[in-house]
């Protein structure tokens, strides 16, 4: 091997060496793309729902459960699904900063321990690969294009971040428009308040056995972990959701005359 691409491979040989050995090295927050998937689900499922901003369409799905990609700006977004037979329903989801819904999402989990599809280790496995040939092969063209690649990218990162994001919606909730009597109507409404609630309290059972055997115990009445704490908050607010939805709905179902 020539002396150049020798001293080539020692130096990067060298400063990758000292990136892995050292452990104060951060590494920088995954850029965040121009647009959002959130998940679209509706109780019951298999209604259509469309994403809005300012009366404009901007995502939309055909067929709930499904993913919608919308664009992240700082304006709040309309929600609204529909199934025949049904009303109606919309809500509204407020932007936040994106780090607070990164933070909530991501519970304490790294980003780089998700697991990655065939097709995202293909594509990381076919960059990398790439790239080593180059630098190994034409030093300094290499290196010269690595460092552009990485300017380029920062720059679009710079260009395309949106510093703002939308926390998942919760599932929406439809009623059918028309009851025979006010029974039929209460007794529909019951049973669907009373499957929010069972839901919400098996979430509470599970965060509840989370938060052991540290810091708490089986017989603590309520756990101290500030985790556990945001996750409890999350699932109340949750259900209270779901009791605002119903509430909406049962004002606004008709009672057909006998």
């Amino acid at each position: 091997m020539p002396a150049t691409v020798q001293l080539w491979v020692l130096a990067i040989a060298i400063a990758l060496a000292s990136c892995a050995s050292n452990p104060t090295v951060s590494t920088p927050p995954p850029p965040r793309e121009p647009t959002q998937a959130l998940l679209l689900r509706t109780e019951p499922a298999g209604a259509t729902c469309s994403i809005s901003r300012d009366g404009v369409v901007v995502a939309s799905v055909d067929v709930a459960p499904g993913i919608a990609n919308v664009p992240r700006k700082n304006e709040k977004i309309d929600v609204e699904c529909r199934k025949e037979g049904y009303l109606e329903q919309r809500i509204t989801l407020t932007p936040v900063r994106a780090e607070e819904v990164e933070r909530e999402e991501g519970a304490g989990r790294a980003p780089a321990t998700r697991e990655l599809d065939a097709g995202e280790r293909a594509g990381l496995f076919a960059v990398d690969f790439g790239l080593h040939t180059l630098v190994y092969f034409f030093p300094p063209v290499g290196i010269g294009l690595v460092a552009a690649a990485v300017a380029a990218g920062v720059a679009s990162d710079q260009t395309t971040a949106q510093p703002y994001a939308f926390r998942q919606p919760p599932r929406i909730v439809l009623a059918p428009a028309e009851f025979e009597s006010e029974a039929a109507c209460d007794a529909h409404f019951a049973v669907l308040t009373a499957k929010f609630e069972a839901n919400v309290a098996a979430q509470r059972a599970r965060i509840r056995e989370s938060c052991h055997p540290w810091p708490c115990t089986t017989s603590d009445p309520a756990c101290p972990n500030p985790l556990c704490a945001r996750q409890r908050t999350r699932v109340d607010d949750e259900l209270s959701g779901y009791l605002d939805q119903v509430r909406g709905l049962r004002a606004r179902v008709r009672i057909v005359a006998p």
